[in-house]
Formats: structure tokens, C-alpha cells, sequence
């Protein structure tokens, strides 16, 4: 009876630091972490476009900016941080039709960055003396 306590003790504490890893983070993500998970925008996207406006703009002499960081994402076993790395690309220019400067931000996740459609998208985009329509916040 002694062994057998004294094996399943051992047992159990295996049991528990094996589980409880997993088990520990994800009581940390759902009750610690419940304000920074992904929210869900797609209820407000109609009210947002709502308050846009679609313009026609000549991208000239823009400036360029690449910049990455990092966001919350859903709980995963196999990741202790549960975040996804992003790449922000901006572009500003001035549109003389409007008079108003403004600026184009993508989102790409970090491994497309090397990818082919990542690479055309910004270059058919970012030419000088392009045309785009633009879906603008008022």
C-alpha cells in the first residue's frame, strides 16, 4: 500500500506539471488576458462604411513606411505568447484634386512579407502617378 501511494503520488505530480502548463495558461488567457483577445469588427463594418466616402486619388510622390508589431491571438497549446507578428505598411501622399494628404495602411502577416502576392500587391500599388479608389473615413 505504501508503493502504491508513493507511485501515484509521483504519477500524479507528473500528471499535473504536464497538464497543468497548459491547463495554468489557459485559465491566464481567459481570465487575465479577456480584454486583449481578437475582437470581432464584422457587426460594425456596415456602420463604418456608412461614414466613408469613395474618392478617386493619384498617388504621387508618396512616402513609404514599414513598421511591425505584434497582436493578440486565439489560445493556442503549442504557443506560450498567443500572438501573431504584422507587418504594417503605410503609404502618404498629398492629392492635389482634394487637397488633403493621406495615408494607405496594409496588413500583411510576417511570413507573407517574401511571398509573391505580398510583392505585387505593394508594387502595383505603390507606383508614382497611380490611380486608385479609395474607400476614406470622413
Amino acid at each position: 500500500m505504501k508503493n502504491f501511494l508513493k507511485y501515484g503520488a509521483i504519477g500524479a505530480l507528473g500528471i499535473g506539471l504536464f497538464f497543468g502548463k497548459y491547463l495554468g495558461r489557459w485559465v491566464v488567457d481567459v481570465f487575465d488576458n479577456s480584454d486583449t483577445r481578437i475582437n470581432n469588427g464584422a457587426p460594425y463594418v456596415q456602420q463604418y462604411m456608412n461614414n466613408c466616402d469613395t474618392l478617386h486619388l493619384m498617388m504621387k510622390n508618396f512616402t513609404k513606411k514599414l513598421t511591425h508589431f505584434k497582436v493578440k491571438g486565439a489560445f493556442d497549446l503549442s504557443k506560450d505568447d498567443n500572438t501573431a507578428d504584422l507587418h504594417k505598411w503605410q503609404s502618404y501622399f498629398f492629392d492635389k484634386k482634394n487637397n488633403k494628404y493621406f495615408c494607405i495602411s496594409y496588413f500583411f502577416i510576417m511570413n507573407s512579407m517574401r511571398s509573391q502576392m505580398y510583392g505585387s500587391f505593394i508594387y502595383g500599388v505603390n507606383q508614382n502617378g497611380t490611380n486608385i479608389i479609395a474607400t476614406v473615413n470622413k
